[in-house]
């Protein structure tokens, strides 16, 4: 026999104690105390807290926090989030952030987001971009522009633009 157990019943709730643990049970409500460890359960919520961790649970969706990452997860949607990135996941979209990138991914899309640099992605174009140099590329056309000069390149034309200059090259010119 446990020493120091107390056990209450009434018409619709138990109370069960003892030094280190307490349960209240109910007909829709479940409740257990420990020193670290709390637990509260009902028919459509589980919640789970300890001193570093704290889980939420729901048919539709589940939270875990702890004092460095927070996770959201539903049927359609993942959100993970820490001190220096955050995901953001769902059927048809990935972000991925943090201080110094970004990162948009779908499925006929990608999009890299840095504080010097921008790139572009999809099926049949692609954008390079910096402070200083831009560059756009299809399956027939190839585009590269700086400051001080502009590049255009297809399958049977290229052209050099600057300043003070222009070329015009062709395989039938």
């Amino acid at each position: 026999m446990i020493a120091n157990l107390q056990i209450f019943k009434f018409s619709n709730l138990q109370i069960i104690k003892s030094s280190n643990l307490q349960i209240f049970k109910s007909s829709n409500l479940q409740i257990f105390k420990s020193s670290n460890l709390q637990i509260f359960k009902s028919s459509n919520l589980q919640i789970f807290k300890s001193s570093n961790l704290q889980i939420f649970k729901s048919s539709n969706l589940q939270i875990f926090k702890s004092s460095n990452l927070q996770i959201f997860k539903s049927s359609n949607l993942q959100i993970f989030k820490s001190s220096n990135l955050q995901i953001f996941k769902s059927s048809n979209l990935q972000i991925f952030k943090s201080s110094n990138l970004q990162i948009f991914k779908s499925s006929n899309l990608q999009i890299f987001k840095s504080s010097n640099l921008q790139i572009f992605k999809s099926s049949n174009l692609q954008i390079f971009k910096s402070s200083n140099l831009q560059i756009f590329k299809s399956s027939n056309l190839q585009i590269f522009k700086s400051s001080n000069l502009q590049i255009f390149k297809s399958s049977n034309l290229q052209i050099f633009k600057s300043s003070n200059l222009q070329i015009f090259k062709s395989s039938n010119l």
